[in-house]
């Protein structure tokens, strides 16, 4: 059997709400695991008689990201230090510090009001996914997911290949960057390809630096191919 790709592990930091609103939080929590994230909620994991605080560290510090449910309550709860989300803030705040913000942590997204309400303090400036609307809410879940898993959004293609340069292209790349006319440049080039395309066929198989194998010079109104070390050892 093959290794199993390791899970990434998240923990959802909200404030308790409405019945509705905790409801919407753990079906949250439910989507994610289906997408193979390990997602870890208060209401599945804080045991009875657990210590608030360490379960916080514990699972802030575990946690590849904290999805942090914006709400305007949430950002005033994490202002006023209020609650397990205030101890949240400082918990995670001395995290970030503490890798000078260097990696992403915190993913906020927007589950009510506006990012200037909804947003605390000192997640001001991310970026944050909406998650205001129902009928969005797949999309909105996909992007996340991706986010989470380093997958590339919907709709980035590949990088293509780099372009191959034919003769044509060099010749006038020379010719235009020294100020030689195409009629000279094209024979010095011919020659020195011809050159250097013999000299490959020896080397196959060894580190070849394109500066071991020559240089084009500009001499007056002439331009030439100046051997590299390579071809000047073979001479010798």
């Amino acid at each position: 059997m093959g290794n199993k790709k390791k899970s990434p592990k998240v923990f959802i930091s909200y404030a308790h709400g409405s019945e509705n609103h905790n409801k919407w939080v753990e079906n949250l929590a439910k989507e994610l695991r289906i997408y193979n994230i390990d997602s870890k909620i208060d209401i599945w994991d804080l045991k009875p008689g657990q210590d608030i605080g360490s379960f916080i560290e514990k699972m802030i510090d575990e946690a590849d990201f904290v999805i942090n449910v914006c709400t305007p309550e949430y950002a005033k709860k994490s202002n006023e230090l209020d609650a397990g989300v205030g101890y949240e803030k400082g918990v995670l705040s001395a995290e970030m510090l503490r890798k000078s913000n260097v990696k992403r942590k915190c993913i906020p997204i927007i589950r009510q009001g506006t990012s200037g309400k909804s947003l605390p303090r000192y997640l001001a400036g991310k970026f944050a996914l909406d998650f205001k609307s129902t009928k969005k809410f797949n999309a909105s879940l996909d992007k996340l997911q991706r986010s989470i898993r380093g997958i590339s959004p919907k709709g980035k293609p590949p990088l293509g290949g780099a372009p191959d340069l034919n003769q044509k292209d060099i010749v006038d790349y020379i010719a235009k960057s020294t100020g030689i006319p195409i009629k000279e440049v094209r024979p010095v080039l011919k020659a020195a390809l011809d050159t250097v395309a013999a000299e490959l066929k020896k080397v196959e198989n060894k580190k070849v630096e394109l500066s071991d194998l020559g240089t084009f010079k500009k001499s007056k109104s002439k331009i030439k191919f100046i051997p590299g070390k390579l071809l000047e050892d073979d001479e010798d």
